[in-house]
């Protein structure tokens, strides 16, 4: 029990680790607000015994000092007496139960706050990664994380809380009854956590097995849905629904059960532990009555029902916070390796943002690359003049993207340089030199969001005149799908550009690029699934911007003829 307890703590200390330092004292400070609370709790369980005692034996209550100092017992009749000490009572009842209702609030408001931190810790990480590395790793994971694992950490949390809050009542309300009868103390101390340890060792193979297949199910559902929306064209067409069906089912059926054996392996044993309770409240009660007359026990008998009343619930949560983490472990654990790695492969902000700019050439030295062992460049030197206007050409697999994402800076190779007018592109000037960069790639991103905004994108990085946008629109033949039903400011492309056919995301996507008024202009295959009719047109308006670097990267011949430089990577051998 006691390693589980650790694994537990030490989970909530490596998300500790994550928050902001202001969070992590707000997340400190909320636990001195468990322990008042549990005290409150534990006073008021106390002040039973004398507020049941002015009933029963008013004499009593000199015993304590507390009260014989304040008030003049011998004075007061029982009736007023039985007045004042139910107005106390009351009053200690009331205290005890507004400092539980906040800490219970905060805690809950506090477990969904910090689930948000981490989610956007991850996110913004993410976003932080270099291209290289996005591209080597799968997003299944992180989209998991993002839509279904995430919601496990404010219950971790809350489990946390309610273990903090549970441990505190248990011990402070076993320390009043060991001062108030030490063998009774013993007793239940014996009692319920020889239930705990009992319980908590039979259901630790079922939630183990549970979390494992609940992290693997969680994972693949991500990627099921992302295979759908990727290759739904080819799922129609091939009438491969039922076989994707027939795996979602199998995986969400997987998720189904592991958490319903959670909810039942944490739920199940509770109400075993109240059953135990009253059999224990009845051997008790028998017991005593055996060798104590009862009427002059009724007061710590009452004490004694209310703190175990009390310490039942406390048990459950208990054991409820540790197999709730127990059940959800693998998922956790899959949360707290991928932040790690992503804060590992985060691109280190150390550098300062030097601005750097393009008179005269961009030229690339020795450049060697290589992907997963394959050399894709040895020895590459290469100049472009500004305001060339050149094609890059190649048989598939020679490097003809990847040298585009070379010259962009979002692949670095490992060996050899590249010099904008003499200087060294590193990272002190990369954002700067990006800034002066427009891609259309091959795969087009295009939001679930109206053809002006996918064009725009963000408004605070550009700025906008109606004229110039007019004229990009023509320029990019957009305006040729414009009309009533498909405005530039009302018509939704769809996800992913779904709504529209793949020459008008082309389209769109050299919109895009151009609005930002680049210096240079990548081209990626960007026009391949346009009619030659509009492809023609639209490279003869590009061919006339006179300050601008153009890139192309194409097989077709028809495009390849346009052009007077042209790059031949079969020759880079």
């Amino acid at each position: 029990m006691f390693d589980r307890i650790k694994n537990f703590l030490d989970c909530i200390k490596k998300y500790k680790e994550n928050l902001s330092q202001s969070d992590q004292k707000r997340f400190d400070k909320y636990l001195y607000f468990i322990f008042l609370s549990t005290l409150a709790q534990t006073i008021s369980v106390t002040s039973i015994i004398p507020f049941i005692g002015v009933f029963f034996n008013p004499d009593e209550l000199n015993k304590y000092n507390f009260l014989s100092s304040k008030l003049d017992i011998n004075s007061i009749d029982d009736t007023n007496l039985q007045l004042i000490i139910s107005i106390f009572f009351f009053i200690i009842i009331l205290i005890s139960y507004l400092i539980n209702y906040q800490t219970v609030k905060k805690g809950i408001e506090l477990s969904y706050l910090f689930e948000n931190k981490i989610k956007f810790k991850i996110f913004d990480l993410k976003l932080q990664q270099s291209y290289e590395n996005q591209i080597n790793n799968s997003s299944t994971k992180i989209m998991s994380i993002l839509t279904q694992k995430s919601q496990l950490i404010s219950s971790m949390i809350n489990s946390y809380f309610n273990l903090l809050n549970s441990f505190f009542l248990i011990l402070l309300l076993l320390i009043a009854i060991c001062f108030y009868d030490f063998r009774i103390f013993f007793i239940i101390l014996i009692f319920k956590f020889s239930i705990l340890f009992v319980i908590l060792k039979k259901n630790k193979k079922i939630l183990k097995k549970s979390s494992s297949k609940l992290n693997m199910s969680q994972d693949k559902i991500v990627k099921i849905y992302n295979d759908i929306i990727g290759h739904f064209n080819e799922i129609k067409l091939y009438s491969l629904e039922k076989k994707f069906i027939q795996i979602f089912t199998k995986s969400n059926n997987f998720v189904t059960d592991s958490l319903s054996i959670n909810k039942k392996t944490v739920e199940i044993p509770r109400i075993k532990i109240e059953y135990y309770l009253v059999l224990f409240l009845i051997i008790m009660v028998y017991f005593i009555n055996k060798f104590i007359e009862l009427n002059n026990f009724i007061p710590s008998l009452v004490f004694i029902a209310f703190a175990i009343q009390k310490i039942t619930p406390a048990f459950n949560k208990l054991y409820s916070s540790i197999s709730n983490f127990d059940g959800a472990k693998k998922s956790i654990e899959d949360i707290t390796i991928n932040l790690n790695y992503l804060k590992h492969k985060k691109i280190k902000k150390t550098y300062q943002n030097e601005n750097i700019k393009f008179n005269s050439k961009i030229e690339l030295r020795n450049i060697n690359y290589a992907y997963k062992n394959r050399k894709i460049f040895k020895n590459l030197n290469l100049t472009i003049k500004k305001n060339d206007k050149i094609v890059i050409i190649g048989k598939t697999g020679r490097g003809k993207s990847t040298l585009g994402k070379i010259i962009t800076g979002m692949l670095v190779p490992l060996t050899g340089r590249m010099y904008i007018d003499k200087i060294l592109i590193n990272l002190n000037n990369l954002k700067s030199w990006q800034s002066k960069i427009s891609i259309i790639p091959q795969n087009i991103f295009l939001q679930d969001d109206t053809i002006y905004k996918n064009i725009i994108l963000d408004k605070k990085h550009i700025k906008i005149n109606d004229i110039f946008l007019k004229k990009i629109i023509k320029i990019s033949k957009v305006d040729e799908f414009l009309d009533k039903n498909h405005k530039l400011d009302n018509f939704k492309v769809g996800e992913n550009g779904l709504k529209i056919s793949g020459g008008q995301k082309q389209r769109i996507a050299l919109a895009r690029a151009l609005i930002r008024k680049p210096e240079v202009l990548i081209i990626d295959e960007g026009t391949n699934q346009l009619d030659k009719f509009t492809q023609n047109k639209i490279y003869s308006n590009i061919l006339k911007i006179k300050n601008i670097t153009l890139i192309v990267i194409s097989h077709d011949k028809s495009i390849i003829k346009k052009f007077k430089k042209i790059i031949n990577l079969n020759e880079n051998k």
